[in-house]
């Protein structure tokens, strides 16, 4: 079974949160543009993590099914959130993994062929606490299995 491992640097930002809205103090615009660095860097990361695989395995073929694990490391619990919040927070990255879209005029890693729920499922966030680590040393780490 194929995997990949794909390190962000940072958490996602907090107007990923489904709780974030325009009446908590920003526009639509806002929250696009706070976003983009976050699907850019998962986006990169991603290319990264295929461009490696295959330069040991070979092409990789899109996953057309998939488990999903996202590990936040970070200092103290602080930062935790909900496993509802904290799985919607990752979409716009996980959105990065799928396959390029011209119909949307979407970019994509092409890691997944799909993320509709047929074709992924996730697992349970995982919180590392690392007491002391640096808020700049913080990262997101996603591991896609095929299943």
């Amino acid at each position: 079974m194929r995997s990949l491992t794909i390190v962000i640097p940072g958490l996602p930002p907090k107007e990923a949160s489904p709780n974030w809205s325009p009446r908590s103090g920003g526009h639509w615009a806002v929250k696009g543009l706070a976003l983009q660095p976050w699907r850019d860097m998962a986006f990169i990361k991603a290319l990264d993590a295929r461009n490696l695989w295959e330069r040991l395995h070979g092409e990789w073929e899109p996953l057309a099914r998939a488990t999903i694990t996202v590990t936040f490391t970070v200092p103290d619990r602080r930062y935790e959130m909900d496993d509802a919040n904290a799985w919607a927070a990752m979409k716009e990255a996980v959105d990065e993994l799928t396959m390029p879209s011209e119909r949307k005029n979407k970019r994509g890693a092409a890691i997944l062929a799909d993320d509709g729920p047929e074709n992924l499922t996730w697992t349970k966030p995982i919180w590392e606490i690392v007491p002391g680590l640096d808020k700049r040393d913080m990262t997101t780490t996603i591991e896609v299995k095929e299943v």
